[in-house]
């Protein structure tokens, strides 16, 4: 039996279509570097603000933006999220860089959780 978020995700926490922006590693093409390619995947997650015991675990609080998320991924297809995403949320100007990640996926669970920073522009 595997770990899985489904029907676990009550009425208090509504999922939310989600984008996932992953970049490529870019490469030399000609002797000239070329930068790799952005692919966009949607994802059905649950958003949650940090709480505070959180934060503080985290050891983020004396950083300047306090805007940080954690995603609990709840559609199956999170074997290919990563430290390096960043993503996009309707609803919430900015884009949110991954801070820390937990994918059990490719370990034959279902359960990814993310938290995200939002990125200061």
């Amino acid at each position: 039996m595997s770990l899985d978020m489904f029907g676990h995700i009550d009425d208090v926490f509504r999922s939310a279509t989600i984008t996932r922006n992953s970049k490529s590693s870019g490469s030399y093409v000609d002797g000239k570097w070329v930068e790799g390619v952005v692919t966009q995947t949607a994802h059905v997650a649950n958003i949650q603000p940090l709480s505070m015991k959180e934060i503080n675990q985290l050891e983020i609080g004396a950083d300047r933006i306090k805007d940080y998320r954690k995603f609990y991924i709840n559609d199956g297809s999170a074997s290919e999220i990563s430290e390096a995403d960043t993503w996009t949320i309707p609803g919430i100007d900015g884009t949110f860089e991954s801070f820390q990640v937990d994918n059990r996926v490719p370990f034959g669970r279902n359960y990814c959780k993310v938290i995200a920073a939002r990125i200061d522009l």
